[in-house]
């Protein structure tokens, strides 16, 4: 039995963590910092672009299933997954895509979390702070002769 992320605000804060892409969905994870568990908690994400009801909670069961069975083969991986939610997002591919790539494409997303080879999303840096600096970088420019200008 596998334990379940319920409230939005925890799928929120997960969404803010690391993330890993594939051709058929997406897994974000992040570590449990208010009260660190030592088991992991899963949560999934179907939207309506997937499909219809039928379709999406197909998908559902189709990820939950391919998840229990990562965990129960891939047993090396499983104690080093405690302490962090994990949110697997679905894909258009997702509902047509053969249960063993499903399968296969999650062990391999969940061995890369492990490992630390995926990315964290790139914070978005304003290049100005402020109006009073951008003014200044204006007028620097204006007062530059023509052919200066680039």
């Amino acid at each position: 039995m596998i334990q379940s992320l319920n409230k939005r605000s925890q799928f929120l804060k997960v969404a803010r963590g690391h993330r890993w892409s594939s051709p058929f969905f997406i897994l974000q994870f992040r570590k449990q910092h208010e009260m660190p568990l030592k088991k992991a908690r899963f949560g999934f994400t179907v939207t309506k672009k997937i499909g219809n009801a039928v379709v999406r909670n197909k998908v559902r069961r189709r990820l939950k299933e391919a998840l229990l069975r990562v965990l129960k083969e891939e047993r090396s991986i499983s104690p080093d997954l405690g302490g962090y939610d994990y949110v697997l997002v679905a894909k258009n591919k997702t509902p047509k895509a053969p249960f063993d790539h499903l399968v296969a494409t999650l062990a391999q997303g969940l061995k890369a979390g492990i490992k630390n080879k995926v990315r964290k999303p790139e914070k978005i840096r304003e290049t100005v702070s402020s109006g009073k600096q951008a003014r200044k970088a204006n007028q620097t420019y204006q007062n530059k002769p023509p052919e200066d200008r680039k």
